[in-house]
C-alpha cells in the first residue's frame, strides 16, 4: 500500500527539502516546478498531512510500475466537469465503451456518492449547483484519480484510464485553458520523473471548467 501527496507550493521554499527528509513516514519526495507553480509530489506508508499544504491523497495498492498523469492549473479552477467527461462521459470518452476493463463505470464522490453510468444525471445535476468530484473510483473501490481546485491526480494504465484516453478527449477548436502536464512512475513507492511531454502544457475547453 502506498499513498500519493501532490501538493502545489505556495512559493518556493529553500527548507522545504531538508524538513522533509526528516518526515520518518515518507517513502520519497520530489520538488518541481510547472510554468510558474512550484510544486511537490510525495509517497508515503500512510496519508500524512504536510502542514499549510493543501494537497490531493490517493492511496491504493501499487502496481509495477505505476503511472501518474498531473494536470496543474495556474489558477484555481473546477475540474469536476472535466472528470465526469473522463469518467462518465460515453461520448466526450470512447474508451469507456470499447475498453471492457472500463465499461462497468466509474464511482465519484462529490459531497454524495454517485455511479456511473446509471447515477450520471443525479450527478450532473450536483455538478452545476456547486458539487465538486473529489475523487474517482472504479466500482470494486479502487481509486482512480483525486483533484482539488489546482491539481488534476490521475492513474493511468491498465484497468484505468490510457494517457491517450485522457489527451485525446480534450481536443477542442474552442476557447482553451491551459494546464501544466506532468507525468510520473511509482515503483516500490520511488519516484521517477517521465519526460515525455513537448509541450509540457495542455489545453481544455474553457467550458470544461464550472
Amino acid at each position: 500500500m502506498v499513498c500519493v501527496t501532490f501538493a502545489v507550493l505556495p512559493k518556493a521554499d529553500k527548507n522545504l527539502d531538508s524538513r522533509l527528509s526528516q518526515e520518518k513516514h515518507l517513502l520519497d519526495f520530489y520538488i518541481g516546478r510547472a510554468g510558474k507553480t512550484h510544486y511537490l509530489i510525495a509517497t508515503s506508508v500512510e496519508p500524512v498531512e504536510l502542514t499549510g499544504l493543501d494537497a490531493v491523497q490517493m492511496t491504493f495498492d501499487e502496481r509495477i510500475p505505476e503511472d501518474l498523469l498531473v494536470f496543474i492549473s495556474p489558477v484555481k479552477i473546477n475540474y469536476s466537469l472535466l472528470l465526469y467527461r473522463l469518467y462518465a462521459g460515453l461520448l466526450s470518452n470512447p474508451s469507456l465503451i470499447s475498453d471492457e476493463r472500463l465499461s462497468d463505470g466509474f464511482t465519484f464522490k462529490a459531497g454524495e456518492t454517485y455511479h456511473s453510468p446509471e447515477d450520471n444525471i443525479l450527478l450532473l445535476k450536483a455538478l452545476y449547483s456547486g458539487g465538486r468530484i473529489t475523487h474517482v473510483y472504479r466500482k470494486e473501490g479502487t481509486v482512480s484519480a483525486s483533484s482539488n481546485d489546482r491539481v488534476f491526480l490521475a492513474r493511468v494504465g491498465a484497468y484505468h484510464l490510457q494517457i491517450t484516453d485522457i489527451l485525446s478527449s480534450m481536443k477542442s477548436q474552442k476557447k482553451k485553458h491551459k494546464l501544466n502536464l506532468l507525468s510520473y512512475t511509482l515503483k516500490s513507492g520511488r519516484i521517477s520523473v517521465n519526460n515525455i511531454f513537448k509541450p509540457k502544457t495542455q489545453a481544455i475547453p474553457a467550458e470544461w471548467i464550472l
